[in-house]
């Protein structure tokens, strides 16, 4: 909870000065959702936060240790899915997803909570749970966050519309795009977690 306490008050930059009267004028920044992701890595590993470092530098080496650490027995894997869902034919982004699956065991996919938060920290706390290796958990980096594509963050209009496919019917049908590939007509479970108890919710109404 601290953690997003300080997000929520950083969620803009200021900077002050004085005019020639003595008195203090403040500047604000708009922060974008990549500068956002970089501090919250930031504030989690202790590292030093520079807003001016390279963002895709940044996220690509978090995705890469990530990735390492994942047992050995796990498959992960992407897939290129619609950015808008109703172009199908229209620009195409990455979805991450990994997990394991287990000979007559029923497959659980997980939503974590957020939005904008990927999967890594729950994940991460599952897999301590009693019997967790003796099930059939997959994990979905949501659309914009961990490792699949990130958001759009040019400040454009553009960019506003094309956020509007980020939300939660768009990781549905991600999820389905992803069941499809894994276990083809198959069911699976579906378990969410704040966030990801919407996207459970946007699941049985889709």
């Amino acid at each position: 909870m601290r953690l997003y306490i300080c997000l929520a008050m950083l969620l803009v930059l200021a900077t002050s000065c004085q005019n020639k009267k003595n008195e203090t004028l403040v500047f604000v920044q708009p922060v974008s959702q990549s500068e956002v992701n970089k501090l919250k890595w930031a504030l989690l590993t202790g590292q030093h936060f520079d807003l001016h470092s390279p963002v895709q530098g940044f996220e690509a080496s978090e995705c890469e240790s990530f990735r390492k650490s994942l047992p050995l027995n796990y498959f992960q894997s992407f897939i290129s899915v619609p950015e808008d869902w109703s172009q199908p034919n229209g620009k195409q982004i990455d979805i991450f997803y990994y997990g394991q699956l287990k000979k007559n065991q029923d497959v659980v996919v997980f939503f974590n909570g957020g939005p904008t938060s990927d999967s890594h920290s729950s994940y991460e706390y599952l897999r301590q749970s009693p019997n967790y290796d003796n099930l059939s958990f997959i994990f979905i980096d949501q659309r914009g966050t961990g490792c699949s594509t990130q958001y759009p963050v040019d400040r454009t209009e553009d960019t506003l519309q094309r956020l509007t496919h980020y939300g939660s019917r768009s990781i549905v049908l991600d999820s389905e795009a992803i069941r499809e590939k894994l276990i083809g007509n198959q069911p699976w479970k579906i378990f969410g977690q704040s966030y990801g108890g919407h996207i459970v919710q946007r699941y049985l109404t889709v």
